[in-house]
């Protein structure tokens, strides 16, 4: 019964020590990187406050996004608003997980409804992850 416990406690920690270190990461600006999440939506206001409804990814676990030039670094980071650059419907992607491979950069204008969006070039950057 000892061991057992201490396996659990063990296990915990372990667990405990990878959310830690995937929070720890900081992730560059401008630079193709990889997320997974779960695509949703939300609706946000442009400067004339026209409603505008927008996909994001929530990701599991908060992540850091270096700074550049004009913004400042942001931490505890989960809801990335996403830029289509080609014609894409991603009705197919709502409330489900997704791997994305973009661009991320900080949100400067209207139209911009989170602080770190990212770019998605191509259809084949975005796929749903398998169900478990």
């Amino acid at each position: 019964m000892r061991t057992a416990c201490r396996l659990i406690v063990a296990s915990l920690f372990f667990a405990a020590s990878l959310c830690a270190a995937a929070e720890g990461k900081t992730y560059p600006v401008e630079t193709t990187v990889e997320l997974s999440g779960t695509v949703l939506t939300d609706a946000g206001y442009d400067a004339n406050d026209k409603r505008e409804e927008y996909y994001y990814l929530r990701l599991a676990h908060p992540i850091t996004v270096a700074a550049d030039e004009m913004f400042p670094q942001r931490e505890g980071v989960v809801k990335i608003q996403l830029v289509f650059m080609v014609d894409m419907d991603a009705r197919p992607f709502y409330g489900k997980k997704v791997s994305l491979r973009g661009k991320l950069f900080h949100g400067h204008s209207a139209h911009h409804h989170t602080d770190v969006l990212v770019t998605i070039d191509k259809a084949g950057d975005i796929s749903l992850l398998p169900k478990k």
